[in-house]
């Protein structure tokens, strides 16, 4: 109690010397001031009681802590002028209690609802205010339904059995990948020492890791070194069974550039047999970024997956609409910018010249434009660049062409991906360009996802 008598005078001057006045301002030895009225204790001489709007106890203090009180009448006053005049029904006090919730003291409202249900135990409005619901023929709290339902509270929510031993279990997850975490950092300054010896022990134990928890600290560990490590990396994934290290491989297999090594890591991935790869891989055809795209294609051909033949069309090209600007034609039929540039769609106005500039004042600018088929490893792609072209109506010396004002369009942009297209053709012989159309209609009426099984007994 000392303690807190040491404490709750600068507590108070924090919180309540903001409250309006509408009880007795009580100012506290060594500054601090709250707002209630002080009820004496005759059994202790030396204490005080501070009655406040809020709490449902009142707050205890030593006598000479209270410096001085200036009367202000108020709602508590009145609380307890009439307290013990309450009659002792449920009604009663319940009626009191909402009087007490009217006049703000929620805290004093809560102890007559409680009298109301010592009093009558079925007493239902009482019960509601107090946040009780009814279960058969009681009531009981909101916690006490909760686990009437088999719920349990977890860190201040109510859950389920199985939904606890699942955040159990992932807690007990993240600890094991944690530890073998710092186990792997070590064991990877070990195999890039100097020492022989401890490389050799390091190459050993790496080699023995089969737990499944191992296996983001190898992949944070060393899926950014050597065309030689990755491979090492992959064939210690390919050792550790279950999802973990299968959705390790098939990230790897995705993000690695280097041919060689992706077919390695291919190559370990396979040799795990999970049904799910193929369905992994094919997740990857949906992305936008077309590098990515091309090599889950490059994946599923090299794994013989037939059956991603219809997805491999759906990714054969890719669209996106984009406004752009392009330059107007000038009074010789020419293009603002030398070229030629294909859109489709409406033409709306292009840019406003800034401020101030001085009518008809040739101002260069850079406007992306349409551009012409550009390549790359894995993809042929019609996309969009940017050129200088003037804004206004006056020609600019070394631009070219007439400097009309750039018009923006609405585009449609086509990628087309290689890596796809290869992908197609090796798992079915067939080659139908980028014509996703011609690819439709095949496989809607010849497509075979599987061979047909050989014949055991030759036919006449």
């Amino acid at each position: 109690m000392s303690r807190a008598f040491i404490l709750f005078p600068a507590i108070a001057a924090c919180v309540f010397t903001a409250i309006p006045c509408r009880a007795d301002s009580i100012e506290l030895r060594g500054g601090g001031e709250i707002q209630g009225v002080v009820v004496p204790d005759p059994s202790q001489p030396g204490i005080v009681q501070v009655q406040t709007e809020k709490s449902a106890k009142p707050l205890v203090f030593r006598k000479s802590q209270i410096l001085r009180v200036t009367r202000q009448p108020g709602p508590l006053h009145d609380y307890l002028a009439n307290r013990d005049k309450i009659d002792t029904t449920a009604q009663a006090q319940y009626d009191f209690g909402l009087w007490c919730e009217e006049t703000k003291l929620t805290g004093l409202a809560q102890i007559h609802y409680e009298k109301a249900v010592a009093i009558d135990p079925q007493f239902g409005p009482a019960h509601k205010k107090l946040g009780h619901v009814r279960h058969g023929d009681r009531w009981i709290t909101y916690d006490q339904q909760r686990e009437a339902q088999g719920l349990i509270k977890h860190k201040g929510r109510w859950i389920s059995q199985a939904e606890k031993e699942k955040l159990d279990a992932r807690a007990t997850q993240s600890s094991e990948q944690s530890s073998w975490a710092s186990r792997i950092k070590l064991l990877r300054a070990k195999l890039f020492g100097d020492d022989p010896v401890r490389r050799a022990e390091a190459e050993t134990q790496l080699g023995e890791i089969h737990d499944p928890a191992a296996v983001p600290g190898l992949v944070r560990a060393f899926s950014a070194d050597s065309d030689a490590v990755r491979i090492r990396l992959a064939t210690a994934l390919g050792v550790i069974e279950g999802e973990d290290s299968t959705d390790a491989l098939v990230y790897l297999v995705i993000a690695e550039a280097n041919v060689d090594v992706r077919q390695a890591m291919l190559e370990e991935l396979l040799r795990k047999r999970d049904p799910d790869t193929a369905s992994k891989l094919m997740l990857y055809l949906r992305n936008k970024n077309s590098v990515i795209v091309g090599r889950a294609a490059w994946s599923l051909a090299a794994s013989r997956t037939t059956t991603a033949v219809p997805k491999l069309v759906d990714a054969l090209t890719q669209s996106e609409k984009k406004m752009v600007v392009v330059p107007s034609t000038g009074p010789s039929g020419g293009g603002g910018i030398g070229g030629s540039f294909t859109f489709a769609g409406e033409v709306s106005g292009g840019p406003t010249l800034p401020p101030n500039t001085p009518q008809g004042f040739g101002v260069v600018g850079s406007y992306p434009v349409i551009t012409g088929v550009a390549t790359a490893p894995g993809a042929i792609a019609f996309g969009a660049g940017s050129v200088q072209a003037p804004v206004g109506n006056t020609p600019v010396s070394g631009v070219g062409g007439y400097g009309g004002r750039p018009m923006v369009s609405r585009v449609t942009l086509v990628y087309e991906n290689a890596e796809v297209l290869e992908a197609l053709k090796s798992l079915t012989g067939m080659n139908f360009g980028f014509d996703r159309a011609a690819w439709k209609k095949w496989v809607g009426t010849s497509f075979r996802p599987e061979p047909a099984p050989a014949r055991r007994v030759p036919q006449p």
